[in-house]
């Protein structure tokens, strides 16, 4: 690999999708350096570079750094998300939680906010079995 392209390799700017014929996935900006749609044929044989297996599991990291490891301040003002938590009863515990069927759940931003109240909920109730002291189950919506 050329060293040009090293340390955007190494800093998930882009990846390989091996699935896709060898594609060429840009992530982040990569400045002057162009990039091919494809990894030319002569250069994906195993024996020609990082093998299949190395590029699928860097590939697949680079999905999950560039777009399912976002944080929510990336897209929204910090502000904003947290005006909507507490509009939704997920900051303080004398305010209940919104229902399931409120229309903010179906916003963008109540989407995200619901997958974090699922994922916290989903969390504490593996540290409760595994500590086998039971779990709360007081912040299922009503």
């Amino acid at each position: 690999m050329r060293s040009d392209l090293l340390s955007l390799f190494h800093a998930n700017a882009f990846g390989i999708d091996v699935d896709d014929d060898f594609r060429v996935v840009v992530f982040r900006d990569t400045g002057s350096v162009t990039l091919p749609s494809h990894v030319p044929k002569s250069q994906n044989s195993a024996s020609a570079g990082p093998g299949e297996r190395f590029l699928r599991e860097h590939f697949r990291w680079c999905l999950l750094v560039n777009i399912l490891g976002g944080d929510i301040t990336k897209d929204y003002d910090s502000n904003r998300v947290v005006r909507v938590m507490e509009g939704l009863g997920m900051c303080r515990g004398d305010i209940p939680l919104a229902p399931v069927d409120d229309e903010r759940w179906d916003s963008l931003i109540g989407k995200e906010l619901w997958e974090v109240l699922i994922l916290d909920a989903f969390r504490d109730a593996i540290n409760a079995i595994e500590d086998d002291s039971g779990w709360d189950d007081t912040i299922t919506p009503s």
